[in-house]
Order: structure tokens, then sequence, then C-alpha cells
């Protein structure tokens, strides 16, 4: 069990959907605050947000957001979140935002993609041989578009050594879980998921 504070930087792009980050992070920080009394309990998560800037920037839903951190003072994550996208034709994301991904990648962090933030990774070459899932109504275009990686179009959670992906929908929450039982214990994550947190 990790004794200590789990790093999780939610990563805020333009083409970024609020629900997908601000859903699990309320998770998060409402885990802390209902497990802190658990003699299992052990630290928690550290949840923050991230950006290419600091600046005040638009989401996919024309939200403006300020990010906790920029890529050069965010602390070092255990966690990287890329929340659902908005898919266009040409990639997703900027040279910028696939370099910090790869740096985290390299140096440990495991990632979580949602929904269609799969084609964000994709998009940054760092699914190549990996088995991914996404949008079901995507899936088709995320194999066709990138043959190297193996969609698993049926399956809501997919986890491997280095990313956790999921599907449509609510199906962020079974990824909130994992990294419970991932990064603290699956007693906890079975807490969690028979008595979801609330403040």
């Amino acid at each position: 069990m990790n004794q200590r504070r789990v790093n999780v930087a939610f990563l805020l792009t333009q083409g970024s959907f609020l629900y997908s980050s601000v859903g699990p992070l309320e998770m998060l920080k409402s885990f802390n605050s209902q497990c802190k009394d658990d003699p299992v309990y052990s630290g928690g998560f550290n949840a923050y947000t991230v950006s290419q800037s600091r600046k005040e920037g638009k989401t996919a839903c024309g939200v403006n957001v300020v990010p906790d951190y920029d890529f050069y003072n965010c602390p070092d994550p255990d966690v990287v979140w890329v929340s659902s996208q908005l898919i266009i034709e040409k990639r997703v994301c900027s040279g910028s935002v696939c370099s910090w991904l790869a740096k985290q990648k390299n140096k440990g962090a495991k990632i979580v993609s949602v929904c269609t933030g799969a084609f964000l990774l994709a998009d940054c070459g760092l699914f190549s041989g990996e088995a991914a899932t996404t949008h079901w109504d995507y899936a088709h275009s995320l194999q066709e578009r990138y043959p190297d990686i193996n969609v698993v179009a049926n399956e809501s959670l997919v986890v491997s050594s280095n990313f956790i992906t999921t599907g449509a929908g609510f199906a962020w929450q079974q990824a909130v879980l994992k990294l419970v039982e991932i990064y603290k214990s699956r007693y906890l994550s079975s807490q969690i998921s028979e008595s979801p947190p609330v403040h």
C-alpha cells in the first residue's frame, strides 16, 4: 500500500470536456475526506489541474478555466488524467502537450484517458502496441486512424502497465476506483464502490 499522497495531474487542453475532469477530481477529493479516519487509510490523493500555461483558457464547452500549475512548476505526477476530448480531423494536441505527456510516461507516471481522450494519447504516439478503449461510437475511427493500437471496443475499462483507458459516459468512475485499488488498497476501492464518496 502506498503510504504517501499520490499526485494526480488533471490535464486541461482547449479540447477538454470538463465533466470528465471535474467529476473524477471531486471523487478523489471526497475520497480523502471520507476515508481519512479509516485504519488502512494512508495519505490519499493530491489532485490538481495542469496545462501548458497558467493563463486562463477555454475548454471544449467554452468555459474559461485557470489551471493550478503549468508544465514547468507542477508537482511530479504519479498519475496523469486525460479527459474526454473534442474530436477533429487534425491532431487534437500540441507538440508541447505531447512532449510533457511522453516525459511523464517515461518517468513512470500512469496515464488515464477517459472516453475520446484516447485520441489525444494516440496523436502523441504513446499508444503504439497498447490495448485501449474509447467511446464505443469512436472505436472504429480510433482503430482506423491508428492501426498500431489494439482497440478493445466492447470493454468500458482497459488496464495495462502504463495506461488506464475508459469508454463512454460515467466509465471514468471505474478508473477512479482502479486508481484507489492500485495506489491504496482493494479494500478501500470496494468500500467506495459500495458507498460512493460524498461531501
